[in-house]
């Protein structure tokens, strides 16, 4: 089992995991992270959400963990959108 969950999201997303964790008996840790205004600026600060916290944690841009966060979630991305490629291109010819 994994020690930590990171949902792509913000504190709807994070609800919904947290939702499927309690039904299952598990208990992971949670956080959720969505971006900032700016949607696509690098410059746009991300916020991460927790489980019982009312407001989101905003890091500064030049934060080391933010950075870490950000580059595990945009491989998620990467993998994502590779794998649906995939999925299409044998529907399109399979």
């Amino acid at each position: 089992m994994p020690d930590l969950i990171v949902v792509d999201g913000g504190k709807a997303q994070l609800n919904a995991a947290l939702s499927v964790l309690k039904k299952n008996k598990l208990e992971i840790q949670l956080v959720a992270i969505s971006k900032g205004l700016g949607l696509r600026s690098s410059n746009a600060s991300d916020k991460l959400f927790f489980p019982g916290q009312a407001k989101p944690l905003e890091l500064p841009l030049a934060s080391p963990a933010l950075h870490l966060i950000k580059r595990v979630r945009d491989e998620a991305h990467r993998f994502a959108i590779g794998y649906h490629r995939k999925l299409r291109s044998r529907a399109k010819f399979g």
